[in-house]
């Protein structure tokens, strides 16, 4: 996926992953590292695992919509 580009130097990016044979969803700010000169991830973030993936994404369209609760 695209990352979605925060500003100059910081950037969220959208990640399917796997650790234990389990699939996750991975939703991180990353942002330009001082000497390497390349993006690298921060803690701001959240993970979860891809069986919640259409209940966030009901949640974010909910919330789009105002309808959130």
């Amino acid at each position: 996926m695209k990352p979605i580009q925060k500003n100059a130097i910081e950037q969220i990016r959208i990640e399917r992953k796997e650790y234990e044979s389990r699939t996750f969803i991975d939703v991180r700010q990353w942002v330009i590292g001082g000497s390497v000169k390349d993006y690298v991830p921060t803690r701001k973030g959240v993970t979860f695992r891809e069986e919640y993936l259409d209940s966030v994404i009901q949640a974010l369209n909910d919330l789009r919509n105002n309808t959130a609760k």
